[in-house]
């Protein structure tokens, strides 16, 4: 029985049986009556799309004024006949028809395509698929992963069973990215390509010039595209399928919108990987803006986004260069270059600067120090970084730390608050009840303490008892008078 294998958007994948009964095909289940039976939720399909249907013993399918059109082996139609193996295209989604009592036909051409964009199709779906490659930049961590990603993403767009990008490098192998089955892969097309700078279209098999391998001769579908940079060649995007007459004009302009897109992405991640190396190479910071300022357009933007105060500063302190960056409040003005820096500094913060600078050329190592300026009737905090650039040069970043010096302060303030605090645990204040003729004291409860007791209780303090020669003499006198006489006998001695 007839069948459809369908691959979603998203990767999904399903079969779907046909019968003699219509099969409509749309983004929505239903409209105006009419239920589509083969739902593909996607924004690049039709809310009633297309339909397949059973005429004597072919089957058919028919556009029904969709919007992006539908596509069988990459040719716009408005109703065509169903064979063997013909892929479907409705919006991102492909289908493919399955008959095994059915045998394909072949029918072939050869088209040299240049790079144009493709009038028939809409603009939502064009941009859609470009907007896809700017998302796979997006995620893409480096120009392997991109090159896989994108050279799946062309087979997917366009049906292909397989597909190959090659990147040549400087005295080695070309890099190779292969993707869905394994191509007979003809590198002399690639060749071609590349030294023409136009897409090539290969759709049906005929004797091609000797220029061609044998191999690229068994080829019954191929496409093949240049990946461009302005005027550089970067590589070559590479297509091919099984399927007589698979490819078309159409599909080569498509693929060449893609490549565009692509070279741009590998170019910047080749950009982005070679600035990485650099990075890495170099073991601190100072070494890496050394570097940089070789090559001044390149390094104005990571500049000018950089949220300290950078000069770069001769050896007696005059200002050969500066970048605010995106400092908001710098204490130098616009046009300091050429001047010097001391004279923006009070004098024993410009003393201690220039000591600092004649140590960093006289022993190249990083200085640091921390100083305050009054800026706004406000105290700010700075940090000064001092490393030798050259023989009679250094370079000095300046960076506001006044949100973590007042985090400090305010920090050491709670720790005296809590150091006061505990000190005074445990400390009796304020007014105690005590009674005037025994002396014991009312706590917060209403009983009556003596006095020792009350104050144990509440503070560090502990008592040991003795008398007082008053109560001693009032309570005890005949010890008061025993202690007294031998007091007196104990002066008389001495």
């Amino acid at each position: 029985m007839p069948k459809l294998l369908i691959r979603r958007r998203n990767g999904e994948e399903e079969e779907c049986l046909l019968s003699s009964q219509s099969l409509y095909v749309g983004k929505s289940a239903e409209l105006n009556g009419i239920r589509n039976d083969l739902i593909l939720n996607d924004e690049t399909v039709s809310r009633r799309h297309a339909r397949i249907y059973q005429s004597g013993e072919g089957y058919y399918i028919e556009d029904l004024d969709s919007k992006n059109h539908t596509f069988v082996n990459e040719i716009r139609v408005k109703k065509s006949r169903l064979r063997h193996g013909d892929r479907i295209k409705i919006g991102f989604n492909s289908i493919r028809f399955i008959r095994d009592d059915e045998k394909t036909t072949d029918s072939f051409e050869v088209t040299m395509a240049p790079h144009i964009v493709d009038p028939d199709r809409t603009v939502e779906f064009n941009y859609g698929v470009l907007q896809q490659v700017s998302a796979g930049l997006q995620t893409a961590n480096n120009v392997d992963d991109f090159l896989t990603w994108v050279v799946a993403f062309a087979c997917e767009s366009l049906n292909a069973q397989c597909g190959v990008i090659e990147i040549p490098r400087d005295d080695q192998a070309p890099q190779i990215v292969i993707s869905g089955e394994t191509p007979i892969y003809a590198s002399a097309i690639i060749e071609r390509v590349c030294a023409e700078g136009e897409g090539l279209l290969i759709s049906r098999h005929l004797e091609l010039d000797q220029s061609l391998s044998n191999a690229s001769q068994e080829i019954r579908s191929v496409m093949c595209v240049p990946l461009m940079s302005g005027k550089e060649l970067l590589g070559a995007l590479y297509l091919e399928d099984p399927l007589p007459a698979k490819f078309s004009e159409r599909g080569l302009q498509l693929l060449n919108d893609i490549a565009a897109q692509a070279a741009f992405g590998i170019e910047k991640l080749m950009l982005d990987a070679r600035v990485d190396h650099e990075i890495q190479a170099r073991s601190g910071l100072e070494q890496f803006l050394a570097t940089l300022q070789e090559s001044v357009e390149a390094n104005k933007a990571l500049l000018n986004a950089y949220p300290d105060l950078m000069l770069r500063l001769a050896a007696d302190g005059n200002i050969l260069n500066l970048s605010a960056g995106a400092w908001p409040e710098s204490f130098l003005p616009e046009d300091a270059t050429g001047t010097s820096i001391f004279q923006y500094l009070p004098e024993a913060i410009a003393d201690n600067m220039g000591n600092l600078i004649s140590e960093a050329l006289g022993a190249e190592q990083l200085q640091i120090f921390e100083f305050s300026l009054q800026q706004n009737g406000k105290t700010r905090y700075f940090e000064n970084r001092i490393v030798a650039c050259g023989e009679a040069e250094v370079l000095s970043i300046i960076r506001d730390i006044s949100r973590r010096v007042l985090v400090e302060q305010e920090r050491e303030q709670l720790i005296e608050d809590l150091k006061e605090a505990l000190a005074k645990i445990n400390t009796l204040c304020g007014l105690i009840p005590i009674c005037s003729a025994c002396k014991k004291i009312r706590d917060d409860k209403g009983y009556w303490n003596q006095l020792e007791v009350y104050i144990q209780k509440h503070s560090d303090a502990e008592f040991t008892h003795s008398m007082c020669p008053d109560c001693m003499h009032e309570w005890y006198p005949e010890h008061y008078r025993k202690k007294q006489t031998e007091d007196k006998k104990t002066v008389k001695k001495r």
